[in-house]
């Protein structure tokens, strides 16, 4: 199972100019966080090697759920795409 949920931040604005009707600003940055996690049950073999490799290549730790059924996740959060 793989959900991703993207978080966007108030923009930042720069001032740029006065005019007759007021002070201009320009929207400079809007910052946004995704959050993605992906998850495998312990059982299945070929999708926990791939989660594996993928956390060792991404230097994140595997989290286990050992409640019924089990499952093995990774969370990843990046400010761009990896």
């Amino acid at each position: 199972m793989i959900w991703e949920t993207k978080y966007t931040y108030l923009p930042k604005y720069e001032f740029t100019s006065t005019s007759k009707h007021g002070d201009r600003f320009k929207r400079k940055d809007t910052r946004q966080l995704r959050v993605a996690r992906m998850e495998t049950p312990c059982d299945n073999i070929s999708d926990m090697k791939h989660l594996i490799l993928l956390s060792h290549h991404l230097d994140v730790p595997v989290h286990y759920s050992f409640d019924e059924p089990q499952t093995a996740f990774i969370e990843i959060i990046a400010k761009e795409s990896i």
